[in-house]
């Protein structure tokens, strides 16, 4: 966790998760946005999905920058990378990795 300043209108908060995630499921489809708010390291998410034995597969995929910090718009690029399959084993835990300052989609089908 971190704290985060007063900003503008923003008050200040303590304790502000690195890490946040939210799923929606449609379709039979399971997808999560990850959201890895560390400026410089990889966040490592844990999932533990009991009662799935049907899951075909699991894929994430990326948005970042090539220059995370830049402020000046014509230096930095923003893409999302092609989806990246995951290992995964019905019953054990579903390790993905996050990359700093990112935002990915978690998509189990």
């Amino acid at each position: 966790t971190f704290n985060s300043p007063h900003v503008g209108y923003a008050v200040s908060k303590e304790k502000v998760a690195y890490i946040n995630a939210i799923t929606t499921m449609d379709k039979g489809v399971i997808s999560m946005l990850i959201i890895n708010k560390h400026p410089n390291k990889v966040g490592e998410i844990e999932l533990q999905l009991s009662g799935n034995s049907d899951i075909a597969s699991v894929r994430v995929q990326n948005l970042t920058s090539t220059d995370l910090f830049s402020f000046d718009n014509s230096q930095a690029e923003v893409s999302w990378s092609d989806f990246i399959p995951v290992d995964y084993v019905n019953d054990l835990p579903l390790k993905v990795r996050v990359a700093p300052h990112s935002i990915a989609i978690l998509e189990i089908n």
